[in-house]
């Protein structure tokens, strides 16, 4: 994906789909709380952490450098996933 795309994650019952993306510096991914549940993004590093979002709600953020950025919910912990951000100089 060029910089600059961004990709949609759903926050579909008890898990993230897709549960793990990889996508270049630059790409926004927004998620989207299609459950009946709360649910929240939260990384483990990053400064990746929504506010709870509730059935309908979106949270975006934009991965500028590369690297791995794993998350779940602080609500159901059991629901993990992560983001890889290719090194941009790979496709030099």
């Amino acid at each position: 994906m060029p910089a600059g795309d961004s990709v949609s994650v759903r926050i579909n019952g008890m898990r993230f789909e897709p549960a793990n993306i990889t996508v270049k510096p630059g790409t926004t991914v927004t998620w989207i709380d299609e459950s009946q549940m709360p649910h929240t993004v939260s990384g483990q590093s990053g400064g990746l952490r929504s506010s709870t979002l509730y059935n309908g709600q979106k949270f975006g953020h934009t991965f500028d450098h590369a690297g791995r950025y794993d998350y779940l919910c602080d609500l159901h912990p059991s629901m993990k996933a992560s983001v890889v951000v290719e090194d941009a100089a790979r496709d030099s």
